[in-house]
């Protein structure tokens, strides 16, 4: 979900062969860190020659703020860079739904959508610790006209609260865009959207704690 703000991002990191061409698979290389404290890396992809992205980050608030903020999938398009449009389909129980999402990419591309599910859990035992796991449906419903649809899809979210009302968020996201895009969109982005999307989240986990 929160990968849908860095559905953009990843859509400008992934298709050149010069952003990280010194890395090695499973080695994370620091691309940035924010103002705010947030350091964003890149990979070499597992599966494909695409990349992954990680961002670490300390945010305000709770688990429960942060799982508040996620669930409000029709507000992402308010703080997540590059979201058009997003709405739940269907909830699964509590801790599970499916939204659909549009993401507005530069001309001359075509936007992307997906269908995704999302599965929230708490560790039981120990009530500090949660993850958030999102996965592309890509058959869940027929391709839009106009729109291309992303063929794979994966994010983590490993949440920790470090103090009273503070988390840490180690996130990653691996994902295939569908059709090409050129390495012009991703040297302009490759840094811009999951800074831009950290800091709104920042602000709207201010929001929610008050």
């Amino acid at each position: 979900m929160m990968r849908s703000m860095l559905k953009v991002c990843i859509l400008l990191l992934l298709c050149s062969q010069s952003v990280c061409a010194q890395e090695g698979k499973d080695k994370w290389v620091e691309r940035r860190t924010t103002a705010d404290g947030d350091k964003i890396y890149v990979r070499r992809s597992k599966e494909n020659n695409l990349y992954d992205v990680r961002i670490e980050a300390d945010l305000p608030g709770t688990i429960g703020t942060l799982y508040s903020v996620l669930k409000e999938v029709d507000k992402f398009p308010q703080w997540a860079y590059g979201v058009k449009t997003a709405r739940i389909v269907t909830w699964k129980g509590s801790n599970g739904l499916v939204y659909y999402a549009e993401y507005s990419v530069p001309w001359p591309l075509s936007n992307r959508d997906e269908y995704a599910e999302v599965k929230f859990t708490i560790d039981t035992t120990v009530k500090h610790i949660a993850t958030v796991i999102t996965t592309t449906q890509k058959d869940y419903a027929p391709e839009k006209k106009g729109l291309v649809r992303l063929t794979r899809s994966k994010s983590v979210w490993e949440i920790a609260t470090i103090a009273p009302n503070k988390i840490h968020l180690s996130y990653i996201l691996e994902i295939d865009p569908g059709g090409s895009i050129p390495s012009w969109i991703i040297n302009l982005f490759i840094t811009k959207a999951p800074a831009d999307t950290f800091k709104q989240l920042r602000k709207r986990m201010i929001e929610k704690s008050k």
